[in-house]
């Protein structure tokens, strides 16, 4: 399937980044900012009215596995196309997991079974009953069996990979069990458990809970990822937090700030990147910074976006969100990576070089809205600017800009790069915004937004316009 009237525009929706400047020796701002994350065009999906549950990449055969609970069906986006390969009726899923030894691809469903589909063909070839609905699920290929949590109780059952057979033991858990990981290199398991805002620890060897990691400051954990190499766990609370985890001794060693009611987590282990992504319209992007590992920044992106997956090629990330009329998968980039004698340190070794560190800078973000009850036509496009407004009576001057296609509704996000270098201090600064359709203008703001004076926020801004006259 081809993407919509969308495709012409990708290039302006791909203005719509953060940026990254990486300070020269001195702390001087280099001369060319690094982009944080390219937005890619949006993909349509044709739909029922829903919302995502999870994605996942099948790295060998290039495929997005999309999870869409309301419409019951298991999305097939081929991650180099950009085509919808394949949409196969699962029911009500909730989690996805790949056997990568016995070609099956397992979904968990809020009906009481796990459907098991061929991982090549895209058919389902049967259903794994289970005795209530079906929360995360978690793929162990040492031992080929996967791992699922009853959604509202206190037990993961065990599925044999290569039979489909649920076995008679159960591990127990205490409620509230969300998501769960597998990791290669400690050969455990790890379960967010919102009842007691910690992480248990089960060993598949024994099928059994060995350990339980407190998360301090981090409450009702959704979004999990393991950095095997790194020994690190990340758990994202939603109230706005990640924690660190020793995974040598069940320490936090660390919390980061992130956008609040975040789900999904992914690390990716080359860059050495973790992405939380909210339903708010924010993907938050943590990694190391010249103060250890915290946030790097948050790329701007449609509400409901609040899963992702990232691909271990080319270390894309991909999203997903419901619009008015269709679903949209989206493709984000990140820079190139840094050359191996660049490659961030872990927690806990030497800082890095002085004159070596990277701050974020450059983004004015938020989102635009109106109040009148009026939908907009498929051709919307908003156009929001910085613009240096110091001379009365003169036409401003745009410092910065960014035309962004409407895929949806308002309210509609937006994220504006600029180069700090060329904001004056005694320059007057405001942000404007209009939508346009065809030429025709729509929509405008009336009402000056100022920008850069007396600490005024840059972020989570909601610019009003009004019907143009």
């Amino acid at each position: 399937m081809k993407p919509s009237r969308l495709a012409t525009l990708a290039l302006s929706l791909a203005a719509a980044l953060c940026v990254v400047v990486a300070l020269a020796p001195g702390g001087r701002a280099a001369d060319i900012p690094r982009q944080l994350m390219t937005v890619g065009a949006p993909i349509a999906v044709p739909r029922a009215i829903g919302r995502f549950e999870q994605l996942l990449i099948d790295p060998k055969y290039r495929d997005l596995l999309a999870v869409h609970a309301s419409s019951n069906e298991l999305l097939f986006v081929n991650i180099d196309s950009g085509e919808i390969e394949r949409r196969v009726v699962v029911g009500a899923g909730r989690s996805v997991a790949v056997d990568v030894y016995d070609g099956k691809i397992f979904v968990g469903t809020d009906d009481g079974y796990i459907s098991q589909l061929n991982r090549r063909w895209f058919v389902e070839n049967q259903r794994i009953y289970t005795s209530g609905p079906v929360g995360s699920i978690a793929f162990d290929p040492k031992n080929g069996r996967l791992y699922a949590t009853h959604a509202g109780g206190s037990e993961v059952w065990v599925i044999q990979g290569k039979t489909d057979k649920i076995l008679q033991f159960t591990v127990q858990v205490p409620k509230g069990a969300t998501s769960i990981v597998y990791d290669p290199v400690s050969d455990r398991l790890y379960q967010n458990i919102t009842s007691i805002n910690s992480v248990v620890v089960i060993d598949p060897n024994t099928n059994s809970v060995t350990a339980t990691y407190p998360l301090g400051d981090v409450t009702d954990p959704t979004g999990i990822a393991v950095d095997g190499k790194g020994r690190r766990l990340f758990s994202a609370g939603g109230n706005g937090k990640v924690a660190i985890v020793d995974l040598t001794n069940g320490k936090v060693i660390g919390t980061v700030a992130i956008a609040p009611r975040s789900d999904q987590l992914a690390y990716d282990d080359t860059l050495n990147k973790l992405y939380a992504a909210s339903g708010i319209g924010l993907i938050t992007v943590m990694g190391e910074t010249g103060e250890g590992f915290d946030r790097i920044g948050d790329v701007t992106v449609p509400r409901g976006s609040h899963t992702l997956a990232i691909d271990p090629k080319t270390h894309n990330v991909w999203i997903a969100y419901g619009g008015d009329q269709n679903d949209y998968v989206v493709k984000l980039s990140p820079p190139t990576s840094p050359a191996p004698s660049e490659s961030p340190t872990a927690i806990g070794s030497a800082p890095p070089a002085a004159g070596a560190t990277s701050m974020a800078a450059g983004q004015v973000s938020g989102v635009v809205t109106y109040l009148a009850r009026m939908a907009l036509p498929p051709t919307a496009v908003l156009h929001v600017s910085i613009d240096d407004v110091s001379v009365a009576n003169a036409p401003a001057v745009t410092i910065s800009s960014v035309d962004i296609p409407v895929t949806h509704q308002v309210p509609i996000p937006f994220s504006v790069a600029y180069d700090p270098s060329k904001i004056d201090p005694k320059h007057t600064y405001a942000l404007n915004a209009r939508i346009e359709s065809n030429g025709t203008l729509l929509f405008i703001n009336k009402t000056k937004f100022p920008l850069f004076q007396s600490n005024a926020p840059t972020t989570g801004l909601t610019v009003r316009v009004d019907p143009a006259p």
